[in-house]
């Protein structure tokens, strides 16, 4: 949660309770949602979400959805982020879905060049946002 903190420094963070029943759905829908982090020296210093969407086009093929890509800002630019969605991309591939989508902020500019660097394409599809 520190690191998620580093994500969104102005939101409160959620509840201990909160977080337990999350973090109990996480570890019983491992088939679908699946967190990946690095860790150094007992910190979590990288993270990434992936959930795994089963879908009835695409010949059945499954797609993924990543989420709360982060890498703590004392560790950026060593190539953490990089190895986080490096598995998260090469899981999807296991899985066999036939893409995988993420939204970023439309002032990320750096997070938009890095996501260009793993082979994103950013001009493919139209995003769309509604916040509840």
């Amino acid at each position: 949660m520190a690191l998620y903190a580093c994500l969104h420094p102005k939101e409160k963070q959620p509840e201990p309770a909160v977080l337990k029943k999350a973090w109990g759905g996480i570890i019983n829908n491992r088939d679908f949602f699946t967190c990946y982090i690095i860790e150094k020296d007992g910190m979590v210093i990288a993270s990434a979400s992936l959930a795994i969407v089963p879908n009835l086009t695409r010949q059945g093929r499954p797609y993924a959805v990543v989420e709360n890509v982060i890498t703590h800002p004392g560790f950026r630019r060593q190539g953490h982020g990089f190895e986080v969605m490096q598995a998260v991309i090469e899981h999807a591939r296991m899985r066999n879905c036939y893409k995988i989508i993420l939204l970023s902020s439309v002032n990320r500019i750096e997070a938009h060049a890095f996501y260009d660097k793993l082979g994103f394409d950013r001009h493919a599809k139209q995003g769309f946002h509604l916040a509840l």
